[in-house]
């Protein structure tokens, strides 16, 4: 009998400050208890340590709703993640230690920050690293200094063409990495390409709350990524859904929306974005990711993530579509999932 098909689940922002953190995902624990592997990007410190330095942070208790939900990885490289400073994030990993959750894109220093966490199941290595291009300047890890793991970008203005024909139009944004960063990216993941047999990168990445505009670094990191061996990209930030473009058979989703993302003790609908998210499904045979399915989430009236009904999940399936329609990417919807097509080809 041949090994069992692995299933790898991945959310975006998880971000939960509640009474009862244990029953955050109780619409949606039954998908996560089905897979083998589930991960998300941890969108707060779990910290009450430090200086806070932004708005949003969890007590470490609200790991509770982790640990409950079967997170097994959880991404720490974010624009949040250091609202506390470096002992907010020294907390953090203290917490997610002792409760069994592994984490990436963020330590001590620099090399604790680009460190890959490898889970093995069936025999198939699975590596994480987590990044982010979102984020203050004192955020990033050095070799002396706590921090997240970083892609740093430059960004400049060009004039339109039609700049003197017609004065006060839009100047055309055009962002670049910076070549150390795209150095140190590649050289991670080659060397997380050594120790596993599948690479998943998760990108704090983008522009807040646009479904439609994909910075242009985006686009070109994601393929270099690929390039440099990674499997799966899945992004993060925008806090809407947006497209996803297969390159080279990997997929990269360039933002799962909200996924959970709230307030308990205040109007949670002041802090949501979308309402709207997938849960990204990878089935993965043969040591390779062979099928890439979306799942499509909804929110309750307490902001809570549920399975879409049948209606709902047919208006995300479509937004998907047209969302990804312009990197050639096809889809279906089929029983309650989005099936993207051409993973693995």
């Amino acid at each position: 009998m041949g090994k069992k098909k692995i299933v790898l689940d991945l959310v975006s922002d998880v971000y939960i400050q509640r009474e009862d953190p244990e029953n955050a995902f109780q619409y949606v624990n039954h998908i996560f208890k089905a897979a083998d592997v589930v991960f998300g990007n941890q969108e707060a410190c779990l910290s009450t340590k430090g200086i806070n330095r932004g708005r949003f942070q969890s007590n470490p208790e609200m790991v509770a709703s982790l640990v409950a939900g079967g997170f097994d990885v959880v991404g720490l490289a974010n624009n949040h993640s250091m609202d506390r400073g470096a002992e907010g994030i020294m907390e953090t990993i203290e917490t997610l230690d002792k409760a069994g959750i592994a984490h990436c894109g963020a330590g001590k220093n620099i090399d604790e920050a680009h460190k890959p966490v490898i889970i093995e199941r069936e025999s198939t290595n699975i590596a994480f690293l987590s990044y982010t291009s979102v984020f203050l300047d004192h955020f990033q890890a050095l070799a002396d200094r706590a921090g997240v793991a970083v892609v740093k970008l430059r960004t400049s203005y060009r004039p339109p063409e039609r700049f003197f024909e017609v004065p006060g139009m839009p100047a055309i944004v055009l962002t670049e990495p910076e070549q150390d960063s795209v150095d140190r990216m590649k050289q991670d993941i080659a060397n997380a390409k050594t120790k596993a047999d599948i690479v998943v990168i998760s990108w704090h990445w983008g522009i807040s709350q646009s479904y439609r505009l994909v910075a242009e670094y985006q686009r070109e990191m994601g393929k270099l990524a690929i390039d440099a061996g990674a499997d799966l990209i899945v992004g993060h930030h925008p806090h809407v859904v947006q497209g996803v473009e297969i390159y080279k058979g990997k997929g990269i989703c360039y933002c799962l929306g909200d996924f959970s993302f709230f307030l308990r003790h205040t109007d949670p609908r002041r802090f949501h974005h979308g309402s709207e998210a997938v849960v990204v499904e990878c089935d993965i045979e043969d040591k390779q990711i062979q099928n890439i399915s979306l799942i499509p989430l909804s929110k309750n009236e307490n902001y809570e993530p549920v399975v879409a009904t049948e209606e709902e999940g047919e208006k995300i399936f479509k937004k998907m579509q047209g969302l990804s329609e312009a990197y050639g990417t096809s889809m279906e919807f089929e029983n309650g999932k989005i099936l993207v097509k051409g993973v693995n080809a």
